[in-house]
């Protein structure tokens, strides 16, 4: 996949849908949720609605050109619980539709700190990402069965090589620390 000078690779997608996916579950997404993405032709577009509906969400793509109203009267007719979006986009929501008491989440592609909201959990997607991609494995077991666990989730099912980014061989306490 290729948008905008940056090439997306399958296993990067598949890894960031799967990051999505667990980033809004862990922010209380259910199965049958909405998930409103509102942002222009980006990357984050489609790796959110396909994030969300692995989440067992339902994805409702906003068109980009929309204004402020049309939007909120989307978000308030499909009950949405989550919101992706940018900053600026949200602070145009914000001004023309103060009340937006249905969103339990917004999650800002660019910068979370430009869009502050007081009725719901507003954070960036960067946050997103890494909240649900960091963890720590202590011994064996715990790495074969995060592996188990990857390679029998559909999509995943396949596992061409073990994703270590980098690491650290940390001799004195005898453990590896690596990117998963």
């Amino acid at each position: 996949t290729t948008y905008a000078e940056r090439r997306l690779c399958r296993w990067f997608c598949r890894t960031a849908i799967a990051a999505t996916a667990a980033g809004l579950t862990e922010r209380g997404l259910r199965r049958g949720d909405r998930v409103a993405v509102w942002l222009p032709k980006r990357s984050e577009k489609a790796i959110a609605l396909y994030g969300a509906m692995r989440a067992g969400g339902v994805a409702v793509p906003v068109n980009a050109l929309l204004k402020a109203p049309q939007v909120a009267h989307i978000l308030r007719d499909s009950s949405a619980k989550v919101l992706v979006t940018t900053a600026a986009r949200l602070d145009d929501l914000s001004r023309e539709v103060p009340d937006l008491a249905g969103l339990r989440v917004i999650v800002t592609v660019d910068d979370p700190a430009l869009a502050e909201r007081r009725h719901c959990l507003t954070i960036g997607w960067r946050d997103l990402l890494a909240d649900s991609t960091q963890g720590s494995f202590s011994g064996r077991e715990e790495i074969r069965a995060w592996i188990v666990r990857t390679m029998t989730a559909f999509p995943g099912c396949e596992m061409p090589r073990f994703p270590i980014t980098w690491y650290l061989v940390d001799e004195e306490r005898g453990r590896i620390v690596c990117d998963v």
